[in-house]
């Protein structure tokens, strides 16, 4: 050290300049591996040029190690050193190429929706339009899924939408993959299900396993993971539960075989999901537990306040009322302290059922009034014909005119039928025929669940279906004239 800081500062960046271009030829093809030391050499040595090439290269080894954090110092190093270069249209495009993958970074550090996350894409889409590089779009699907996850559903459209466009015109299968399957999402968020249904297959259909293996390493995702999670979902409210078991198994292994950290707890959580919509608490735990586990080793608190909320629903439906609604709240809190408004529909509902089951009516009610808010102002529809059927549920366990239930359930299959979702119309109508039942009006209650009932084959014996068949035996021995059971 003392030899080192007697040679002159012009000194020393020539030998840091000379070391560097030693070890560059030396290494070759193989230069890659000690990206980290080159560009401290080529960054003392006074060449931006080489440094800001090293640091990408080494922010890209970082990311191959699922080392994030480490990226985005890196990341940032090479943007500060590119800004020492003339102002050219190869320096922007260099800028361009790093805020994209700083803004993937800053997603796996930071989540989906911290402001650094958006300067970073903004700044990438700014330098997009400038060099007018359609081939650089991506940026476009990270702002849309900052927009997405902040409850801004229909400017997350906007951008999906135009994504799509502006691919027609490079024609990139990648592109086109990631637009199809950003575009599917918003539209799942927003309750249009089937043409939802119809982007994510195509996304699915342009995935290449071989050629997209190495995005989530890049990219902090996988599209193909999540368009199989939200096929899963869809099939789910559809009416097909068997194929929406096996999408989400698809979607499960595929994850698992990509052995990427943040993407393998992403598909655990959206696994956990689609088990709590099917009812099955003890398998909604044990997925929910293995990717909250990984979200608290990675730190992905966004997905760790998901995984919380899944927890606290299985705890409650196995009875363990206190623990599981304190978990509802305490991850509900977390997940709203970071600023994420998509889901929180579902969410909501989630902790009014949970108090509905521990008979704390006033605040289930006041739950599904939160939820319906949410509901209201950011435009997401996707759960709105079960939180309608949830309210007139709670409704009725209260003192409500028999007239203000009905109104709640009529509106729930009403929206289920719009949007096809078979199984949200089966539970809402199940819940309308309970009430007819009661009110003696079995001939009609009969009529109209035996009617949506027969859409189900033998193979979606769900809880859901079971549900709905047990009611619609009852009515129809009680129709018969026989003891009607009890």
């Amino acid at each position: 050290d003392v030899a080192y800081r007697r040679i002159s500062a012009a000194r020393r960046a020539r030998l840091h300049r000379r070391i560097g271009e030693r070890a560059e030829a030396a290494f070759g093809a193989r230069a890659a591996e000690i990206a980290t030391e080159l560009a401290l050499h080529f960054e003392a040595g006074r060449d931006p040029d080489r440094a800001a090439r090293h640091l990408e290269m080494a922010a890209a080894n970082a990311l191959r190690r699922s080392a994030a954090a480490e990226a985005v110092g890196l990341l940032r190093q090479g943007i500060d050193q590119l800004s020492l270069l003339p102002d050219t249209q190869e320096r922007r495009r260099r800028e361009l190429s790093m805020q994209s993958t700083l803004g993937a970074a800053l997603t796996l550090t930071e989540g989906y929706i911290a402001a650094a996350v958006e300067r970073a894409y903004a700044r990438a889409w700014e330098l997009c339009q400038e060099s007018e590089d359609l081939s650089q779009l991506l940026p476009v699907a990270g702002l849309c899924r900052h927009a997405v996850v902040k409850g801004e559903h229909r400017k997350g459209k906007e951008l999906a939408e135009r994504m799509l466009r502006l691919t027609e015109v490079v024609q990139d299968r990648r592109l086109f993959m990631y637009a199809h399957g950003m575009l599917g999402y918003v539209l799942f968020w927003c309750g249009d299900f089937a043409e939802a249904r119809d982007h994510l297959q195509q996304s699915r259909d342009l995935y290449d396993f071989e050629q997209d293996r190495f995005l989530p390493f890049v990219y902090g995702d996988d599209s193909n993971v999540a368009a199989l999670a939200f096929l899963a979902f869809i099939a789910w409210l559809e009416g097909h539960p068997e194929e929406s078991l096996a999408l989400s198994r698809e979607s499960l292994a595929l994850a698992r075989r990509l052995d990427h950290p943040p993407v393998l707890t992403l598909a655990l959580m959206f696994a956990a999901q689609l088990r709590r919509l099917r009812g099955e608490a003890e398998a909604t735990e044990e997925l929910a537990v293995e990717s909250l586990a990984l979200a608290d080793a990675h730190g992905l608190s966004l997905f760790a306040a998901v995984d919380g909320m899944l927890c606290g629903w299985a705890q409650v439906e196995q009875g363990r009322f206190d623990a599981g609604i304190a978990g509802l709240h305490r991850s509900l809190d977390a997940y709203r302290a970071i600023g994420a408004d998509s889901g929180l529909p579902q969410y909501f509902a989630l902790l009014a059922e949970g108090y509905a089951r521990a008979g704390q009516r006033a605040e289930a009610l006041e739950a599904v009034r939160q939820a319906l808010e949410v509901m209201e102002r950011t435009d997401e529809r996707w759960w709105e014909a079960d939180l309608h059927r949830l309210h007139g549920e709670l409704l009725r366990a209260s003192p409500s005119s028999d007239a203000d239930v009905e109104a709640c359930f009529q509106r729930a299959i009403g929206v289920a039928r719009e949007r096809r979702a078979r199984t949200l119309e089966l539970r809402a109508t199940t819940s309308l025929a309970r009430l007819w039942r009661d009110q003696g009006r079995t001939a009609e209650a009969r009529h109209i669940l035996a009617s949506i009932c027969g859409a189900f084959g033998a193979g979606s014996r769900t809880r859901d279906v079971e549900d709905a068949v047990a009611l619609l035996a009852q009515l129809s021995t009680a129709a018969s004239g026989a003891p009607e059971a009890s």
